[in-house]
């Protein structure tokens, strides 16, 4: 669940029914993609678990209670590298491994082949 506070300033009578609260209860957000955040890298082979957990609570903190870290594409070696970095990272970061549900590869160009991205 996640808490969030509603931009009331944006909102009307025709949009939005309950005055008695400015929060509202919601399902967590789901980050689909995300290349990092506060500051912390997930594409990079240096990332830690602390570095990790600190930009899984500042996503916390803004509703996301899931995500997919994203690697860019990159060299085979660079992949692996940021994959084996990030998976160890999840495993010793207490938030990460509830909000880590899959990593996410980005594309375009997976195969050196035309036509197979």
């Amino acid at each position: 669940m996640a808490f969030i506070e509603l931009p009331t300033a944006d909102l009307t009578a025709s949009t939005f029914e309950s005055k008695a609260n400015k929060w509202v209860k919601t399902p967590g957000l789901v980050d689909l993609q995300v290349n990092g955040f506060a500051g912390v890298d997930f594409n990079s082979p240096g990332l830690t678990s602390d570095s990790l957990q600190l930009s899984l609570e500042a996503m916390l903190a803004t509703g996301v209670t899931a995500c997919l870290p994203t690697i860019i594409t990159g060299s085979e070696t660079h992949l692996h590298t940021c994959f084996l970095a990030l998976e160890k990272a999840r495993k010793s970061s207490r938030l990460a491994k509830t909000m880590v549900t899959g990593y996410h590869l980005e594309g375009p160009f997976l195969s050196e082949l035309p036509g197979y991205a």
